[in-house]
């Protein structure tokens, strides 16, 4: 078993009964990436931000949503990247869904 979905499993909680992990070690080809981003209208004004977004990407490990249940139900998307994400810094947008707002910069790290 994948050390990352054994993590997963270590997150269910009675007040976390659903984790869901994808093992994303080997999905991203970062030429792959690359080439995606560049026809991307996000990054038509960030071109050298494609690089290092790509690596990024290349660097995923895996993949986590979490429902918690409390007195209303909530959902958290994670992704691990094996370095620090300040390569989306200015790039992509942190989402609350909870308020509907969305930050002007990722969270890194």
């Amino acid at each position: 078993m994948s050390p990352y979905l054994a993590l997963g499993g270590s997150g269910v909680t009675p007040q976390t009964p659903v984790v869901l992990v994808l093992d994303t070690s080997d999905m991203f080809a970062p030429a792959l990436v690359k080439a995606k981003l560049s026809a991307s209208q996000t990054f038509k004004t960030k071109k050298d931000k494609i690089g290092p977004v790509a690596e990024l990407f290349g660097q995923l490990q895996y993949l986590t949503f979490s429902v918690g249940i409390t007195d209303k139900m909530t959902g958290e998307l994670r992704l691990e990247f094996g370095e620090k994400a300040d390569a989306l810094e200015g790039v992509a947008q942190a989402a609350d869904a909870r308020s509907g707002d969305a930050t002007r910069n990722a969270r890194p790290g």
